[in-house]
C-alpha cells in the first residue's frame, strides 16, 4: 500500500523537473546560450611611403649638377656595364639609361668594370664609367644617356652670345691735377679716352674660342664662328656650346 503511493509521487516529481539540454534534442527554454567571443579589428598596415618624385633635369648641365651632390661609396667587381648604368639612375633619382643607339651597336665589346671607389660624387663614378665603356653622355627628353660619341655629339646648331661686355673699351676719366702751379699758370684739361682691355678686338674672342674649346672640331663641315663687338655668332655642336658658354662665364668673371 506505501508503495502504491510513492510511484503516483515519484511520477508527478519527474514531469514536473526541468529537461536536460540534449535529452529531446533541444536546449531547455530557460537555458542561455554562451555569448559568442567578439573578434578584435585586424591590426592596420601602415601604408608604404611614397616614393619623392624628383622633376626631371632640365638639360645635361644640370643632370650633371645634381649627379656632383651626391656622394657614394662602390664596388664593382666585373659588374657588367648595363648594371653599373642602372646603379647610377637608382641613386641619381632620375632615368639614366643606355642609349637605343648604343644598344644596336651592340654592347658585347664592353668590357666588364671593376673598380672600388669610396666616397667619390655620383658625378666621378658616371663619368669613370663612360671612360671605362668609351661612351658619351647625352640628354635627351629628361634623360641622361650613355651613348657614343658620335651620337653625343648631334648636329651643330647656330647660337648668339652677347659680348659686348668683355669687348666694350674703357672709358678714361682723368682726375684733376692737384700740383701746386704759379699764379697766372693755365691749365691744360687732359683729354678723355678709350682704353682697350684684352678683349677689346673680337678677334681675340675666336681665337680663346678655338684653341680652347674642342680644337678637332672647328674644321668639320657645317661648323662656323663669327664675331662683332657685340656678339658672337656660333654653329656648333651642343657639347661644344656647353664649353663656349663656360669660357664666357669664365672671362666675366676675371674682369
Amino acid at each position: 500500500m506505501r508503495a502504491r503511493w510513492w510511484m503516483p509521487a515519484l511520477l508527478i516529481v519527474a514531469l514536473s523537473a526541468p529537461g536536460r539540454a540534449g535529452d529531446t534534442g533541444k536546449p531547455a527554454a530557460d537555458a542561455k546560450a554562451p555569448a559568442a567571443k567578439e573578434k578584435k579589428p585586424a591590426a592596420e598596415t601602415a601604408p608604404a611611403p611614397i616614393p619623392i618624385v624628383r622633376p626631371a633635369p632640365k638639360d645635361q648641365d644640370e643632370a650633371l649638377r645634381r649627379l656632383s651632390r651626391v656622394k657614394v661609396t662602390v664596388k664593382f667587381k666585373d659588374t657588367p656595364f648595363v648594371e653599373a648604368v642602372d646603379y647610377v639612375r637608382r641613386v641619381a633619382g632620375f632615368n639614366v639609361m643606355v642609349s637605343p643607339v648604343l644598344a644596336a651597336k651592340g654592347l658585347d665589346a664592353i668590357q666588364p668594370i671593376t673598380m672600388s671607389l669610396s666616397d667619390v660624387t655620383l658625378k666621378q663614378l658616371a663619368e669613370l664609367i663612360a671612360q671605362f665603356s668609351s661612351t658619351k653622355f647625352k640628354f635627351e627628353g629628361g634623360i641622361l644617356q650613355f651613348t657614343t660619341p658620335a651620337d653625343a655629339r648631334g648636329k651643330p646648331v647656330l647660337r648668339i652670345y652677347a659680348i659686348g661686355d668683355l669687348t666694350m673699351k674703357l672709358r678714361n676719366f682723368p682726375g684733376p691735377d692737384i700740383n701746386l702751379r704759379p699764379s697766372g699758370a693755365e691749365f691744360e684739361d687732359e683729354p678723355e679716352t678709350d682704353v682697350e682691355n684684352a678683349w677689346s678686338d673680337p678677334q681675340k674672342v675666336i681665337d680663346l674660342i678655338q684653341k680652347t674649346c674642342s680644337l678637332e672640331s672647328w674644321t668639320d663641315k657645317d661648323v662656323s664662328i663669327s664675331a662683332d663687338e657685340q656678339k658672337l655668332i656660333v654653329k656648333q655642336y651642343p657639347e661644344v656650346h656647353r664649353e663656349i658658354g663656360r669660357l664666357i662665364w669664365m672671362l666675366r668673371s676675371a674682369r
